[in-house]
């Protein structure tokens, strides 16, 4: 099924998408680093909608070339004037060409533990300490590498809160949009009755289906709910409530109980940090759930154990899987066996004829591959952000700016939660927002210290 736009529009989005990327292209290597940003945040859950434009020379490298466009636009920013001017700048400005934060050191082990995991994962597979550039597992390093890479130029270039905004307000759309695909795949089918193993996904115009989107919407959906809370603006108010409801409803019916649960915890979050109301509703739910929700909904949760204790089809699968993992943990507890090699393992459960490329559990196979040493600086990271939206939380100077904070704490927990069943948290589409969101948090923190730094240097200066 083709991405339907309606009007007779659909059949002119690859050449739109294609020519629309060229000028951002050059406007981003000639002008500023913000075009860049904002034509692809918006587009990271929606990645399919970019494939319209593979047809067309490098149309299927565009967000390579974007990420080039704003690194080569960000060196040249701050390399104007002879090179000892650079120098003295560097040295003596107030904004360095690489910020400081909290998340800098982890994220830079996990970019050199998975490059060395990468390296003894060839080994383990039976190829040697060597690696080639057109290798699969060098390919997946180097898309991983695109969420660091987004995040230190977000954070180093997007300076304006103003900006901040624009691109929280892209990223509501762009999960309106997956919303919208959602019902349009939705609406002929009645999901009230009996559960059935339908999944959202293989459609034009999204790249996430199934449980990675259901997680990628709870994720998310928490931010969008601080948000309504924090615009001052109505139109505002009224996107991020859409966005809310729509994409809740869209979870219900995703049958992902990793959705569900991650949805569950961020929603308890908001419930104690923002209004008590959501607690009282999610008792309730839990009371009466039997009767406020559908039928196929109710099936799809109670099927998880029967009454004999027996796990359906699904678990028994994942605690197989899991069961393989500890085996192989045990083997290599510190170090892992390789970034990334659970997809050549083609990993097999007792009782069942398929053959799996994930171990269906972020920590387990992040603990597989990268040993406790990765799933320790994992953990580190997800705990920092977190600690970092708090901080923002603590020092915001506008409903805004704590909105973000809070939402950057509901993400982080839905995250950990969601990854407890499933391997996401590599994947640029799911985690991509979290990581410019991360980006925000740190730059309005840097803007709230500065803006309290002036205000104490006005009052010394006024007491002289």
């Amino acid at each position: 099924m083709q991405l339907e736009l309606g009007f007779g529009f659909s059949k002119f989005v690859g050449p739109i998408i294609f020519f629309a990327f060229v000028a951002v292209f050059f406007l981003t290597i000639f002008r500023r680093v913000e075009y860049g940003v904002f034509f692809l945040v918006p587009f990271i859950p929606l990645q399919n909608i970019l494939n319209y434009a593979n047809v067309y020379p490098l149309g299927k490298d565009i967000n390579d070339l974007l990420l080039f466009a704003m690194l080569w636009r960000w060196g040249l920013d701050r390399k104007k004037g002879t090179l000892l001017e650079r120098w003295r700048s560097w040295r003596k400005s107030e904004e360095k060409f690489f910020l400081k934060s909290p998340v800098n050191l982890p994220i830079f082990l996990l970019i050199l533990w998975t490059f060395i995991e990468l390296i003894r994962g060839a080994n383990y597979l039976g190829y040697g300490y060597t690696i080639f550039i057109g290798d699969d597992r060098f390919i997946a390093w180097k898309n991983y590498l695109m969420l660091p890479t987004l995040f230190f130029i977000v954070y180093n270039n997007i300076k304006n809160p103003r900006h901040i905004e624009i691109l929280v307000v892209l990223m509501a759309l762009s999960m309106l949009t997956l919303d919208r695909n959602f019902y349009q795949a939705a609406h002929g089918r009645d999901l009230s009755q009996e559960y059935s193993q339908w999944r959202f996904g293989g459609l034009g115009g999204q790249a996430l289906g199934g449980n990675a989107l259901a997680v990628f919407q709870a994720q998310y959906t928490i931010v969008m709910f601080f948000m309504i809370y924090a615009s001052p603006k109505t139109w505002q108010k009224i996107l991020f409530a859409v966005v809310t409801i729509f994409t809740y409803y869209c979870l219900m019916f995703s049958f992902s109980r990793s959705g569900y649960l991650a949805g569950v915890v961020s929603l308890l979050f908001a419930g104690f940090m923002k209004d008590r109301r959501i607690l009282v509703v999610i008792v309730l739910l839990g009371i009466f759930w039997q009767s406020l929700l559908p039928q196929s909904v109710q099936h799809r949760i109670t099927m998880t154990q029967s009454d004999d204790g027996q796990y359906d089809t699904t678990m028994m699968q994942r605690v197989g899987m899991w069961e393989l993992a500890k085996g192989i943990i045990s083997a290599n507890p510190i170090a892992g066996a390789g970034f990334n090699v659970s997809p050549y393992l083609k990993i097999h459960v007792d009782g069942f004829k398929y053959t799996w490329a994930s171990f269906h559990s972020g920590y387990m196979e992040t603990t597989v591959e990268l040993g406790f040493v990765g799933i320790s600086l994992y953990l580190l990271f997800f705990g920092l952000g977190a600690f970092c939206g708090w901080r923002l939380y603590r020092a915001a100077q506008n409903e805004f700016q704590q909105a973000l904070g809070l939402g950057c704490i509901g993400c982080v927990l839905a995250i950990l939660s969601g990854n407890a069943a499933g391997t996401y948290w590599n994947y640029m589409n799911v985690m991509g927002f979290y990581w410019v969101l991360l980006a925000f948090v740190l730059r309005l923190t840097l803007i709230c210290q500065q803006q309290k730094q002036g205000e104490k240097e006005s009052v010394a200066w006024e007491n002289v």
